[in-house]
């Protein structure tokens, strides 16, 4: 018959607490020291240096090639008849971060690979923010990115051709340089204002491809009624009428 009262007692003994603690502090202790030597294991694998990549590719297949256990046995009652005695617990921290290492090594070296050879070139050719900015406001005007990725496409291919014919090694595109690369700007956005100024006000409007500002300046000349000049729609036209309106209901104030 199942004891409750002496299940509860066991899992509150001192030596299974105790192991708990040095389970636990084992598993993070290995986990940290595996990953500190994965990262320099898994970029020596993967090195052009032979002499880099031999050790490294001989390292990770024995230790993944091996038994745990034998690793530690080695370790424990191997490296004593060299001259090198360690404790149990050091025995086994050393044994499995060795391991560990190998392991985390090899899914490190998965996760480069999996980056295409593309998004590594893209890394490589990106451009400050500024002159993406204005790349985006000045050279195109769309709903999408089609026009963005050939302007792109257009800058990458001028400088990799100023870095093959040797005319530099490398180029930085900022903002100040996309002339030499795209030509005049097609599209010049509006600055809002910064101080207010009479007969202008700033207005918003919207198209398929995004909204902009836009100033609507006003004159007085002889005559009556009001001239509209521009492609204004009829969202406009009719917001004009009620300035004028509004114009002259308080014209005497």
């Amino acid at each position: 018959m199942f004891n409750v009262d002496a299940f509860l007692s066991y899992l509150v003994n001192p030596y299974l607490l105790g192991g708990v603690g040095i389970t636990i502090g084992l598993t993070i202790t290995t986990i940290l020291i595996g990953l500190a030597l994965a990262l320099p294991l898994a970029l020596a694998s993967m090195s052009h240096n032979r002499f880099l990549r031999a050790p490294a590719k001989f390292y990770i297949w024995v230790f993944r090639g091996t038994p745990l256990l034998v690793q530690i046995v080695i370790i424990y009652t191997g490296l004593p008849q060299l001259g090198l005695r360690f404790d149990v617990l050091t025995s086994a921290i050393l044994a499995l971060s060795l391991n560990e290492a190998a392991y985390l090594s090899e899914t490190i070296r998965a996760g480069f690979s999996a980056v295409a050879k593309g998004q590594i070139e893209a890394a490589k050719a990106q451009s400050p923010l500024p002159a993406l900015e204005k790349l985006i406001s000045n050279y195109t005007r769309e709903a999408g990115v089609r026009n963005l990725e050939r302007e792109i496409g257009t800058v990458a291919r001028k400088v990799a051709r100023r870095v093959a014919s040797s005319e530099v090694k490398r180029a930085k595109v900022t903002d100040k340089e996309l002339d030499r690369y795209l030509g005049q700007a097609r599209y010049m956005p509006e600055h809002e204002n910064r101080e207010d100024m009479v007969g202008v006000a700033t207005g918003m409007f919207y198209t398929p491809v995004g909204g902009d500002i836009l100033f609507i300046e006003t004159s007085v000349s002889p005559g009556r009624g009001m001239l509209l000049t521009g492609q204004l729609g009829d969202v406009m036209k009719e917001s004009a009428r009620a300035a004028l309106t509004y114009a002259k209901t308080n014209g005497d104030r």
